[in-house]
Formats: C-alpha cells, structure tokens, sequence
C-alpha cells in the first residue's frame, strides 16, 4: 500500500510540474532546448566524406599532421594518434594539394612537384612531402619564394 501511495504522489507531482511548466511557458523552452541539443548531437557526428577513389580514408589526419613545424614532431605525434605514415600515392597528393590528378602528374614530369619513387608506381614517401611542402612555405611575405622551380617567360 505505501508503494501505490508513492506512485500516486510522484504522479500528482508530475502533473503539477507540468501545469506550472505549461503555465509558465519555460514548457516551450524546455522543447526548445531538447530540439537544440539534438541538432547539435546530429551536427557533431563525424561527417561522411566524399573520397575521390585511391584516396585513403585517414588522410585529413596525415594532412593535418603534416602542417607542424618539425619532422620530429610529426614523428612524435604520429604513432600516439595513429595516423599512417606509408608513401602517398598521386590521387593523395592531388587532393591534398587541391589540385587535379593532372596538375600532380604535370609537377612531377616537369620536376616542379614533391620528389617521388617509382618502383611499383609513383609513390610519394611522406617525409620528402613534408619537406618539398616547408621548402615552399613563406615565413614573410617579402621573400616572394614558390614552390618548385621557377619558370622563364
């Protein structure tokens, strides 16, 4: 008997809340707020991307990596965040530079682009990348540096 006591006294409590809450209007902001936090449970979920084919699905991460300042501190934080160190292919280059698979392949024919071995296709080892991409990098604006060679008009 004290057990249905309980009940109907945690019901008349809700149902009382309920009124003060609809009275008051904080009903409306209390849906507000649910609709709120379920946008933003949907808008923090990890976000599928578009991949162009050959491309890795970790590579945001190795890019990412690559914009510290050292090669040792890419090496450092690289095994604690897993992210893969294998050579880059032309496609990873490609859509790590923004450029066309095109554009990649006329770098290197032209000797402008990242060094790369060819041994089982053109591969692009990651650290010589990160070093052609800080050889290119302007630390002022008066140094008018670019990335690879410079060609006559």
């Amino acid at each position: 008997m004290a057990v249905a006591t309980t009940e109907h006294a945690i019901e008349s409590l809700s149902g009382a809340l309920d009124a003060i809450l609809e009275l008051s209007g904080a009903g409306r902001v209390v849906e507000a707020c649910n609709h709120l936090s379920a946008v933003l449970e949907k808008a923090s979920a990890p976000q599928r991307r578009d991949l162009p084919a050959g491309v890795r699905p970790d590579l945001h991460r190795l890019i990412g990596l690559l914009t510290l300042p050292t090669w040792s501190e890419v090496l450092r934080w690289a095994a604690p965040l897993e992210v893969d160190l294998r050579d880059l292919v032309e496609a990873e280059v490609a859509y790590a530079e923004r450029v066309t698979v095109k554009t990649a392949q006329r770098w290197r024919c032209d000797g402008d682009g990242p060094p790369y071995r060819n041994e089982v296709g053109v591969r692009y080892p990651v650290a010589w990348y990160w070093e052609w991409r800080h050889k290119g990098r302007q630390t002022m604006t008066a140094q008018r540096s670019t990335r690879g060679r410079r060609r006559a008009l």
